[in-house]
């Protein structure tokens, strides 16, 4: 077993899984942020789910945050994203899993040399021991920078249900955000918009009450009102910005 920290831009993403397990000695190789941070049982967790059958075993990753604002922002609205990842990787809905913490087998991963395929054959595991954890960003541009690479790899994905996800999250925040803008301005609009933000709330609070059980950060579902209202806000800005910004090849 092989641990590699990735700490450049070019990773496993953009090179053949030949040539970057090229430093590795043995049958499996372990990929995580160079930031992060693991659970004593990490490699454990990781390693017995790597089988021949699922050569790509992509964990969960969460941030680290303390009692400050933007760090539980980022935080919470990574919690919801491994919620619905989790969810709907368990009823069989394709998902795009992120390959910030990765686990290969050198050779039955052989048949899949390019970053696509990888996250095509990618099997995603929830697993709390298998969780690394991250630093959150520093800053609101920062996040918002997060959020278009999030957006832009999934746009770019193979899976047409993985593009529509990600099309169908950005439009109706979209919509939400010129709701709330118009309501400002006419009266009449303001209850029926009200009722939508709540109406996501709740949704939100339903998909993201499950993995915030399973991860054990329950108490950031305190802040879910400050964190819808400025995802309402940064990813319309976010899937703009997704469309003119070049990114480097970087996982979350």
């Amino acid at each position: 077993v092989s641990v590699l920290e990735d700490s450049t831009e070019a990773s496993l993403l953009s090179v053949p899984l030949e040539s970057a397990t090229e430093v590795a000695e043995g049958e499996i190789v372990l990929r995580m942020p160079e930031e992060g941070t693991v659970p004593s049982g990490w490699i454990r967790s990781m390693v017995r789910r790597c089988t021949p059958d699922t050569p790509i075993v992509s964990g969960p990753t969460v941030v680290d945050h303390e009692d400050l604002f933007l760090p539980r922002l980022h935080a919470l609205q990574r919690l919801g994203a491994l919620g619905f990842t989790g969810g709907a990787s368990y009823v069989g809905v394709p998902v795009h899993p992120g390959l910030a913490n990765v686990t290969v087998h050198v050779d039955a991963s052989r048949s899949h040399p390019a970053s696509t395929d990888m996250r095509r054959a990618a099997t995603f595991t929830p697993a709390a021991d298998a969780a690394v954890a991250v630093p959150p960003v520093s800053s609101f541009a920062e996040l918002v920078d997060r959020q278009a690479q999030w957006l832009r790899q999934r746009v770019q994905a193979s899976s047409w249900s993985v593009q529509g996800q990600a099309g169908g999250l950005w439009l109706l925040h979209t919509v939400l955000f010129a709701c709330s803008i118009v309501a400002v301005a006419l009266p009449a609009w303001r209850q029926p918009t009200l009722i939508a933000l709540l109406g996501k709330m709740g949704a939100d609070t339903v998909l993201s009450l499950p993995a915030a059980n399973h991860y054990d950060q329950r108490g950031l579902l305190r802040s879910i009102v400050p964190s819808e209202l400025m995802l309402v806000f940064t990813l319309p800005i976010a899937g703009v910005w997704a469309l003119v910004a070049s990114f480097p090849e970087v996982e979350f």
